[in-house]
């Protein structure tokens, strides 16, 4: 191992939950959806992926999908031009300031507060694409794009404002987002790709998005941090300020760190000037530093499903809401054929 993975190493570790509770009951059952060449003892096992990265059968021709499809992300540097992006920008200052300034008990499902802030520090606001995003969420040549991967129309199965506050943004433990969406959700395949804007420049010292490149094809069964068997009712409430299910243990992360497509085992994904576009497969394993700068990393999230992967029943635990996990007919259907709503 050389030093730069070394270095990454040690740091990632820093990501992981603690691991004094008891890990012995499972969260999905062994015959689930991704169980094939298991690699550890259950319920611990690493599992490869029989699911394909990128759907489409002609993708080698093409070099960002080849990337895409080593890697599991691909950074499109400055892809909203600067006039664009400022309308962005404006938008969420106001949407911000209406929120801090007449938040209802109604409103308060779709906005997140960073833990111990008291309500004071915005953490995310969802189902951004429905209104004020909505005209991110249909861009062409953005759509083009994740199509091509998932060789299939999408529709956004999740959006959010992700803010990173100067001094006061804090961190997120390692994780794949398809765990938790297939067990919550009822996501039956990865077959989904993350869309990430930034509405800031982006550093490794201003909570930068790492991710761990080919983690993506492998699917790390995780328990969770109580030992109970499922996910208890209405979890999503604690899980958006702070992870405590499907967070992996030390030596998942040991293993897929080592099989890393990268010589340095982590990258920032997410680092770039503002307007880049981070487009990243939905089990990649990926977290952040709390931002202890004094700038912000505010950024844009877009969640793209293939309509054929459309979510089914969850097998354990809760259906999440609709804000987190979309289930309206009139939105499961190719993004660019709805209809902007006003926010409530």
């Amino acid at each position: 191992m050389s030093l730069v993975q070394h270095f990454w190493l040690v740091n990632a570790l820093l990501l992981l939950p603690a691991t004094s509770a008891p890990y012995n009951l499972s969260r999905i059952s062994k015959d689930s959806l991704i169980d094939s060449a298991s690699l550890f003892d259950y319920p611990y096992y690493i599992s490869s992926r029989p699911d394909p990265v990128v759907w489409s059968d002609d993708f080698e021709q093409n070099e960002k999908l080849r990337f895409f499809d080593q890697n599991g992300y691909l950074l499109l540097p400055e892809f909203i031009d600067a006039e664009v992006l400022q309308t962005y920008q404006q938008q969420l200052s106001e949407l911000v300031d209406d929120i801090v300034q007449n938040t209802t008990e109604d409103d308060q499902d779709y906005v997140v507060y960073e833990p111990g802030s008291n309500g004071s520090v915005i953490r995310h606001i969802f189902e951004v694409h429905k209104d004020i995003f909505y005209d991110l969420s249909t861009n062409d040549e953005l759509l083009s794009i994740v199509r091509s991967i998932l060789d299939s129309d999408v529709y956004v199965h999740q959006s959010r404002v992700n803010l990173k506050a100067a001094f006061h943004g804090e961190s997120f433990r390692w994780h794949s987002d398809f765990e938790a969406w297939h067990v919550e959700d009822g996501m039956p395949k990865p077959r989904a790709v993350s869309m990430m804007l930034l509405l800031d420049d982006v550093y490794s010292w201003n909570g930068a998005l790492m991710g761990i490149p080919g983690s993506h094809k492998f699917y790390l069964h995780c328990v969770n941090d109580d030992g109970i068997d499922g996910v208890e009712e209405k979890n999503w409430e604690k899980s958006l300020a702070k992870l405590r299910y499907g967070t992996p243990n030390e030596q998942q992360i040991k293993f897929i760190f080592e099989q890393s497509s990268s010589s340095n085992g982590i990258e920032y994904i997410g680092a770039g000037k503002k307007g880049s576009v981070l487009l990243f497969d939905a089990n990649l394993m990926h977290a952040s530093y709390a931002n202890m700068s004094p700038m912000s990393r505010n950024a844009v999230f877009m969640v793209y499903n293939a309509i054929e992967n459309a979510l089914k029943a969850p097998p354990k635990g809760y259906g999440r809401p609709g804000y987190l996990a979309e289930r309206d007919a009139n939105w499961i259907k190719p993004i660019d054929q709805c209809t902007m709503q006003q926010r409530k």
